[in-house]
């Protein structure tokens, strides 16, 4: 019998724009990698991408970096390296006129540069253009390469999939990224990823429950565990998991999103009405956070004003509040879940694959 795919809530995320998306909370003058989000992401970045992210943070700023770089080219036009180092910070930021530039010098260079190949996909994919984007990877992954690039093009072309929405060849391909790499950390959770969006929670479970084994402290891990065990009722257990990604991260507002919805679940509404104020506390970023903490308060409303010790015109003047506000987060690293199963929907952190 064939594998029939949800194709609702859906939402797909790549590192290299995750990382775009976080670039702004910092200072130039902090240290990225050596933040509580770098700590939490870098487990699912590739070694060239943290490399780009050190050498520009290392020099106070991705801007800083990029013209330093630009002075070694003016020194030395040909240098491969240094034309691949600045196609990744361009890519990171989000320029890709700039990124492509340079990703076709380093090409020019030495036309048998895997990684040159790699950052043009990557480009292709960011402009919506997944058939050039895959014919790169699949011209690519036919020459002499490494069972770590193979893997890496396998979770790009898996998500090229997806996104068109061929969910079967989508799941073939991230399965071949573990058959070239069975302990990489991204293929891992873009296999957790895609069966929770597909609400298999079981499978997910399984992906999730090899990266908690292998990196226990890390919150995104805890997260989706959390949620894997939330769908599928186990509400002591996705507690549990959530309250070990807050200790971890105690400012992350996607973790106080899921704790309030779960706690709405359990009809703990007190605690759902606490964990949405903190939710709306720390969401930093101008984007949906709003229409989210809606979604549950709302959800709280029909589920019994009077068990929160607020009267109805009280709860109609916070929800006034949070619309006067605007505070809302990034449609780019959040996506409502299962509304119907949960009554009132999960957040889901989508990030998968790691920039190329």
């Amino acid at each position: 019998m064939k594998k029939t795919y949800h194709r609702n809530n859906l939402a797909w995320f790549f590192l290299g724009i995750f990382v775009l998306t976080h670039l702004s909370c910092f200072t130039t003058s902090q240290s990225w990698w050596q933040s509580e989000e770098f700590r939490r992401i870098r487990l699912f970045a590739n070694k060239q991408t943290l490399k780009a992210l050190k050498f520009g943070y290392s020099h106070g700023s991705i801007d800083n970096g990029i013209e330093i770089l630009n002075e070694r080219l003016a020194r030395h036009q040909r240098h491969l390296g240094t034309h691949l180092l600045i196609a990744r910070l361009y890519l990171i930021k989000g320029e890709l006129r700039d990124a492509e530039e340079h990703a076709n010098i380093a090409q020019k260079i030495s036309s048998r540069n895997v990684q040159a190949k790699l950052i043009l996909a990557q480009i292709n994919f960011a402009k919506g253009k997944y058939s050039l984007a895959k014919l790169i990877l699949e011209n690519l992954i036919r020459k002499n390469i490494s069972n770590e690039a193979k893997s890496q093009i396998y979770n790009v072309l898996g998500g090229i999939e997806l996104k068109k929405k061929n969910f079967d060849l989508s799941l073939k391909y991230f399965k071949k990224t573990i058959e070239y790499s069975p302990h990489d950390l991204v293929s891992h959770m873009n296999l957790g990823m895609f069966y929770l969006t597909q609400k298999d929670h079981l499978q997910a479970k399984k992906h999730f429950m090899y990266l908690h084994k292998r990196k226990p402290k890390n919150s995104i891990v805890q997260l989706h565990l959390g949620i894997c065990y939330a769908f599928m009722r186990q509400y002591h257990t996705a507690d549990k998991y959530y309250q070990l990604a807050l200790k971890n991260e105690p400012r992350n507002p996607l973790i106080y999103y899921n704790l309030a919805a779960l706690e709405l679940r359990r009809n703990n509404l007190n605690l759902a009405l606490k964990s949405i104020k903190k939710f709306i506390a720390y969401s930093s970023q101008k984007s949906q956070s709003k229409q989210q903490a809606l979604t549950i308060i709302r959800s709280i409303k029909l589920k019994k004003v009077k068990k929160l010790g607020m009267t109805d015109s009280e709860l109609n003047e916070l929800i006034e509040e949070i619309r006067e506000d605007q505070i809302i987060y990034s449609t780019d690293s959040i996506r409502i879940g299962d509304q119907n199963e949960m009554g009132s929907g999960f957040i889901i952190t989508n990030f998968g694959q790691s920039d190329l």
